[in-house]
């Protein structure tokens, strides 16, 4: 998936869908470091930020969507927010007694995911609340910054899909494709933070069970890759 359906020559204001844990800080610097009009929505208000922006389906926006593996990016999702939240305040308690209670529950990401179907209700709604209501990176998944209905509006012509796996070829590709060239290699701001995280806290892989209970949980996320399928051929390998 390296080639990118938008026309060349004209100038868009990029509309980028910052979704956690997707290589968001590497883009957008990527597409600033070219001088591309670009405004990113991040956490807080972006759903209805994002809704707002789609639907006056204004010509000039064009729509910039990181894809990741769902599964890959909780367990990157949890793993960041336990970094970030907890690991780097050592001897501090969490200010966010949701976050702290999370993170004093569960071990690691395959422990919050196989909880969700757990028949001891503290731990199974414990881990309900993190997936769906914590205001954590393990929420804020695509599916909850861009829901099917809206997928289903994003235009055809003006719609970039890069890949998080694949970033070194898909972001020179794109700006190729807008006749700009990649000034050296791909930038990475993210330091190597699971360094700093116990490997006893670490997820290698997911369990069946976890998959499925997150397929469950987070339909919403499936249903808009289902949406993007349909409409966009170069997502029909996701």
């Amino acid at each position: 998936m390296t080639s990118f359906n938008i026309e060349k020559g004209r100038i868009f204001h990029y509309q980028f869908l910052h979704v956690g844990k997707c290589g968001g800080e590497t883009i957008i610097k990527s597409l600033r470091d070219q001088r591309l009009k670009c405004t990113a929505f991040h956490v807080g208000t972006s759903p209805q930020d994002i809704r707002e922006v789609i639907l006056r389906e204004r010509d000039r926006d064009a729509y910039v969507v990181p894809l990741r593996d769902p599964f890959r990016r909780f367990v990157s999702a949890f793993e960041w927010d336990l970094y970030s939240k907890v690991l780097t305040k050592p001897g501090k308690r969490t200010k966010n007694g949701v976050w702290q209670r999370i993170f004093q529950t569960f071990r690691t990401a395959n422990d919050v995911a196989e909880a969700l179907s757990d028949s001891d209700s503290v731990r199974r709604e414990t881990a309900e609340l993190a997936v769906h209501s914590s205001s954590l990176h393990m929420q804020m998944d695509l599916g909850w910054y861009l829901p099917p209905d809206l997928a289903h509006r994003l235009p055809l012509d003006r719609t970039i899909f890069l890949r998080t796996s694949y970033l070194d070829g898909d972001i020179p590709a794109f700006l190729k494709t807008l006749g700009l060239n990649m000034i050296g290699p791909v930038p990475y701001t993210k330091s190597d933070y699971k360094k700093f995280i116990p490997r006893g806290r670490l997820t290698t892989s997911l369990s069946a069970l976890a998959k499925d209970n997150l397929y469950h949980a987070k339909r919403e996320t499936f249903e808009t890759l289902d949406v993007l399928r349909s409409r966009f051929p170069e997502c029909q390998g996701l």
